[in-house]
């Protein structure tokens, strides 16, 4: 499936156009998206997507109005905002991607981890490809370590979760001699064993350590 995509620069820059020159362009995007174009239309097209009954003077209008431009058999249709539309490049990587990850996906249900990446934690490919938006592809190094990736886990579906590192500090283990001789906190709690404590939280009555013996 593709997308067609319309800023919101383009409502009040279209208020110049008429109904069948907003409906023409808009239909051309669509088809342009759909048939992986690349906003370059083959004039034999207009007459399988353009339904205005004013469709050939609409182009007229865009032609002179800057929107769209005449270069021989083509009408070219991207003097506006092009970088809004995916171009085939980025379409056809990406359906490649998904097409691949299907069909990894079939094959780790079925118990098969010869395709998997390093989220599944059976498999020893580390590396991760997604084409983004913009047809970039990030990959981890081959090779990694499965834990590379820090403060991460795996759940049955295979999805990775993001687990919040605990920005609390390690509690430092109570002292022989402070257990022995049974010194208390603020809290009235053996001294080194107060959760209170541990964390900074002051006692009720601001005061220092105490013997009960």
């Amino acid at each position: 499936m593709t997308w067609t995509k319309l800023g919101d620069e383009f409502l009040p820059a279209a208020a110049e156009l008429t109904d069948a020159e907003y409906r023409t362009h808009v239909e051309a995007l669509i088809w342009s998206s759909w048939r992986l174009l690349d906003l370059q239309l083959p004039k034999a097209d207009v007459r399988r997507f353009a339904e205005s009954p004013d469709a050939a003077a609409a182009i007229t209008g865009l032609v002179t109005k800057g929107w769209w431009e005449d270069r021989g058999n083509i009408w070219y249709i991207g003097l506006r905002w092009p970088e809004w539309q995916q171009t085939r490049d980025v379409v056809t990587k990406r359906k490649v991607y998904l097409t691949d990850a299907k069909r990894r996906s079939r094959a780790h249900q079925k118990g098969d981890h010869s395709l998997c990446r390093a989220a599944c934690g059976k498999s020893t490919d580390a590396s991760t490809v997604d084409p983004g938006r913009d047809g970039s592809v990030f990959s981890a190094p081959q090779g990694a370590e499965k834990n590379s990736v820090p403060a991460s886990t795996v759940d049955r579906s295979g999805a990775r979760r993001r687990r919040k590192a605990d920005d609390k500090p390690t509690p430092a283990a109570p002292s022989v001699d402070e257990i022995t001789h049974g010194a208390r906190c603020g809290h009235g709690e053996l001294a080194g064993r107060c959760a209170l404590c541990r964390y900074e939280i002051p006692a009720d009555a601001d005061e220092p350590l105490r013997r009960t013996s």
